[in-house]
């Protein structure tokens, strides 16, 4: 799978909005530049998108998108980007002034029925034949790596390529 259509070069001019919604980065929702690390998290996106067979953030709206990787993510948005994003985008009705989510969101069915990552993979994953292996926690792991709020917080794709979950029995 690969979609070239909003491809740049790192060194090179980009745009502010790039990615399909469902695979987007906090980082571009919230306008405060990206980096090669929204690829990251997209590659996370359709990880979980694979394991469940659905879109993982079905969404048209970046209010609707922001609270939903509150609710998947957890932990809430960073401070500093929350304040990076009020300078770059002064009358933003996508965050509080303390950083967190609008709260204004109706909370829709699909919203409603994601889950912490934690929870999910107890909740979902393990009613499948992988149910509590290691596979299943190595997988948990990397996901968890790649849905990081901070961009400097996702591993690198280095990083991934190494991850257990790819070299465990390799």
């Amino acid at each position: 799978m690969c979609d070239f259509g909003s491809a740049a070069f790192v060194d090179g001019a980009h745009a502010k909005t790039v990615s399909t919604r469902n695979y987007r980065a906090p980082e571009i929702i919230l306008q405060v530049g990206w980096s090669v690390e929204v690829d990251l998290w997209s590659v996370g996106c359709l990880i979980m998108e694979m394991v469940t067979g659905a879109t993982f953030f079905s969404t048209s709206c970046d209010k609707e998108h922001l609270a939903m990787i509150t609710r998947v993510v957890g932990r809430g948005i960073p401070q500093h980007i929350a304040e990076l994003h009020h300078r770059r985008v002064p009358n933003s009705e996508l965050l509080e002034a303390g950083g967190a989510a609008v709260r204004d969101v109706a909370e829709t069915q699909r919203l409603l029925n994601k889950n912490l990552l934690d929870r999910y993979f107890v909740l979902k994953v393990n009613q499948s034949l992988m149910a509590a292996s290691q596979e299943t926690k190595d997988l948990k792991n990397l996901v968890k790596m790649l849905l990081q709020w901070d961009p400097k917080a996702r591993g690198t794709a280095a990083e991934a390529l190494e991850h257990p979950f790819f070299t465990r029995n390799s």
